[in-house]
């Protein structure tokens, strides 16, 4: 009986984790690495979260409006590896930040996925690609 407890935990957990592993994707799946794109502004929100963490760039439009893009990142755990936080992304909330990225593939407009971000001292952060 003991056996067949166990054996139906087990089971249970490899079913159970299914739809997790069913909904991950490839960078090159949803993100066309065809099409680079240089993105201009201030960082105004981190979503430090898994799958993956975003990064919300406020983008200032020709016409003066402003445009949020919703860039996608790596996992937290992979971030934090790298030395990097939260607010070591986000930087001040106020400086001009350059972000290298590449638009979603399905054309969603104002979503990417960063390569590099650059600060205005100088430093960066390459989080995919070279």
């Amino acid at each position: 009986m003991r056996v067949r407890s166990w054996i139906f935990a087990v089971v249970t957990l490899l079913v159970g984790t299914l739809p997790i592993v069913g909904a991950h994707h490839s960078v090159a799946g949803q993100f066309d690495s065809t099409k680079p794109m240089t993105l201009k502004g201030i960082i105004s929100k981190v979503d430090w979260m898994n799958p993956h963490s975003y990064v919300y760039l406020d983008v200032k439009e020709p016409d003066g409006t402003t445009t949020t893009w919703a860039l996608s990142t790596l996992p937290t755990a992979m971030l934090r590896r790298a030395g990097l936080t939260k607010e070591s992304l986000l930087g001040t909330g106020k400086e001009v930040v350059t972000i290298d990225a590449i638009p979603a593939r399905d054309g969603t407009k104002h979503l990417g996925y960063i390569s590099k971000i650059t600060y205005a001292d100088g430093h960066f952060y390459q989080l995919a690609g070279e």
